[in-house]
């Protein structure tokens, strides 16, 4: 169903429930189209923790057709094995990924599951891509016809300036614990 396909979307392959949850919510997942219950494991306290895996594709970056509907390639994900033809997946567990992608219609939007955020860059072949933010608040690409070489970075102004307070705060922290000034042990006349 459409809940599935939201998760899946959002790259999150298994949804697990705690035993204090209240049974309408293992009944309402129970009657979610594209969810199928794994098991009910036992805990370490000896409690029973539901599993239901999300049916269908699930993968961080996808390339969707104009209507939003996965398209079926195959990928090459840096030096890994190809995603076999047929999956809508692509691997990427980093912020960083490259990806080869095929040519194929206009209108394709290479999407990532994280928040539209201005950090997210992403090249094809060096040349920039234009970035749309989806209805669902999802990062994604335009893609040309043309397939390549798609390379997705995420750089943030506030992470570079927190690093330089790190540094700094760091420096100071080292300069005020050198022994400076007069000892104690030393006589004032």
């Amino acid at each position: 169903g459409d809940a599935a396909q939201l998760l899946a979307t959002l790259d999150i392959g298994y949804v697990m429930v705690s035993p204090s949850a209240p049974a309408t919510v293992t009944q309402a997942l129970n009657g979610v189209a594209g969810l199928t219950e794994r098991s009910t494991a036992q805990g370490g306290g000896g409690s029973q923790y539901g599993l239901w895996s999300v049916n269908g594709d699930v993968g961080r970056i996808t390339v969707q057709d104009q209507k939003g509907n996965a398209l079926q390639m195959t990928y090459q994900c840096g030096n890994a094995l190809p995603v076999p033809q047929g999956s809508t997946q692509v691997c990427a567990q980093d912020a960083n990924a490259t990806v080869i992608v095929p040519a194929g219609p206009s209108g394709r939007v290479l999407v990532l599951a994280e928040e539209a955020l201005s950090g997210w860059n992403a090249t094809m072949d060096g040349q920039k891509l234009t970035a749309v933010t989806l209805p669902n608040g999802l990062q994604a690409w335009q893609l040309p016809s043309s397939g390549g070489t798609l390379t997705i970075g995420y750089a943030s102004a506030k992470h570079v300036i927190w690093l330089f307070v790190g540094l700094f705060t760091a420096i100071a922290a080292t300069i005020m614990a050198l022994p400076f000034g007069r000892r104690p042990d030393e006589e004032i006349e």
